[in-house]
């Protein structure tokens, strides 16, 4: 639920719909394309979200850097968004 209420989080801020490429794998999946065993995917922490409409991908990392996401994952026009007990990570792909 961490995930999902900050995905709201998101759409209620940019004020327009966010696409979700990808959130959830089972372990087979993950497997299969070469996910680390202890992939978030698994347990529905993180998320690949195209960049809303509305904003920037300037703006978009801006907002999703000071939210309770502990990774982000800088892609052309979206972000991997995580959430782990972790110390926050930005990369780029």
């Amino acid at each position: 639920m961490k995930e999902a209420t900050l995905l709201q989080q998101i759409r209620n801020a940019a004020g327009s719909p966010i696409i979700i490429d990808r959130w959830v794998s089972i372990p087979e999946y993950n497997a299969l394309i070469g996910g680390v065993s202890d992939s978030q995917y698994l347990f529905s922490l993180a998320a690949d979200c195209v960049r809303p409409k509305t904003w920037t991908m300037g703006q978009y990392f801006a907002f999703v850097n000071k939210t309770a996401a502990t990774g982000i994952g800088v892609g052309s026009n979206y972000l991997h968004i995580e959430i782990r007990n972790d110390n926050k990570r930005i990369w780029y792909y």
